[in-house]
């Protein structure tokens, strides 16, 4: 990838085997079976009480294999916490270590949705900025923080709910906006958390929702998990997911509660931000 950027460590986890495909499907609350064979999609892993645990793009990487990349949160916690539920299923669930993420901004219109070269794997991130991620063995280039902020301010307009581990078990599908992204099935076959998730879906009753939100300041407190609050109130209004930047300055993306009504809020050091 020419101009591309190193964003860091990737998450990666493996399930290979025999049944891979039907083991994910029985716990992830995407549609797995669907998942044509050289493509991916955005998919979450929820508890039993409907709320997401994990975040990550599944990709159909051969007829046995499917990689979970987590752009945020633990894959070796992820890879371990699978593991108790694979009972007498054939299939192998690893932790991949060494990969790093490649990104790039440039010509990524015109890339295919999905391209293997090697053991690299690479994918394209439509939204309102086109982008390539390449999940490759090492990199000799060093991790780009000022490219890894403009990167994750994309994220944050695009509406990808990542979650990091300070934010897992606390928002259900909805308040994550998953069925935009294609990365929730609520008529599929059963899988942990499904009954209150179709039900919050088909009955109603979820109020809290997700909103890109701006500050002036750069603030080290802006972390995922950062609490947002009224404007001189300890009132809690919302979480932060994670933050960025853009041309406009910081922001993040947060899951704000019944956000049609709230217009000033406050991060945790006072710094006020807008939606």
């Amino acid at each position: 990838m020419s101009d591309s950027f190193n964003l860091g460590s990737a998450g990666l986890v493996r399930l290979q085997g025999p049944d891979s495909r039907s083991f994910a499907q029985s716990q992830f609350c995407s549609d797995v079976a669907s998942l044509p064979a050289e493509d991916w999609h955005w998919s979450a892993w929820l508890d039993a009480k409907g709320r997401v645990r994990y975040f990550f793009a599944l990709i159909a990487a051969g007829d046995d294999a499917l990689l979970a990349w987590l752009p945020l949160g633990d894959a070796a916690a992820f890879a371990l916490d699978l593991r108790r539920f694979q009972f007498r299923a054939k299939l192998s669930i690893e932790h991949i270590r060494g990969f790093n993420v490649l990104g790039q901004f440039d010509a990524a219109s015109k890339a295919p949705r999905w391209q293997r070269d090697g053991d690299a794997v690479q994918l394209r991130l439509d939204g309102a900025t086109p982008r390539l991620v390449r999940l490759a063995i090492g990199s000799q280039l060093e991790v780009d923080h000022d490219a890894s902020q403009r990167w994750r301010g994309c994220d944050a307009s695009d509406g990808l709910p990542l979650i990091d581990t300070a934010c897992a078990e606390e928002f259900v599908p909805q308040s994550l906006d998953l069925e935009r992204l294609g990365a929730v099935s609520f008529r599929k076959g059963c899988y942990p958390g499904q009954e209150i998730a179709a039900r919050l879906h088909f009955r109603g009753g979820n109020k809290r929702g997700l909103r890109v939100i701006r500050w002036n300041a750069a603030n080290a407190s802006a972390l995922p998990g950062a609490r947002l609050s009224g404007i001189n109130s300890e009132i809690s209004l919302g979480t932060l997911l994670y933050s960025g930047v853009d041309p406009l300055g910081s922001m993040g993306l947060a899951v704000l509660a019944d956000p049609q009504s709230i217009a000033q809020i406050s991060l945790p050091d006072g710094t006020q931000a807008s939606w």
